[in-house]
């Protein structure tokens, strides 16, 4: 087994351990589940068809409204929060979480 594979395999056992007793990481992963979930709804949001409802009607335009001026701040918590409960790896696709290298970073 390759060095690499050992990591992940020890990385996904702490994660495993982790996951049953650890509220931070459950919560991160409903804030993820919550986010994704406002996004597709945006994605799927006809602001053409919305906007020329009568008032009465509306709703669901301000609603849609609220969720693009909270979501930016939103995703910026969620980085900040998988910086701080320093998660590595994507939970959804499993790959190492790719970021910049710098000297400080490498291991020698």
């Amino acid at each position: 087994m390759s060095e690499q594979a050992q990591k992940e395999i020890d990385h996904y056992r702490r994660i495993l351990a982790i996951c049953e007793h650890d509220l931070a990481y459950k919560g991160y992963l409903s804030f993820v589940k919550i986010i994704k979930q406002q996004v597709e709804y945006l994605e799927s949001f006809d602001l053409k068809t919305r906007i020329t409802e009568s008032k009465k009607d509306s709703s669901e335009y301000e609603r849609a409204e609220s969720i693009i001026d909270k979501l930016p701040k939103k995703i910026s918590e969620l980085k900040a929060l998988q910086s701080e409960l320093k998660i590595e790896f994507d939970p959804e696709e499993g790959k190492v979480k790719k970021g910049p290298i710098s000297p400080q970073s490498l291991n020698y």
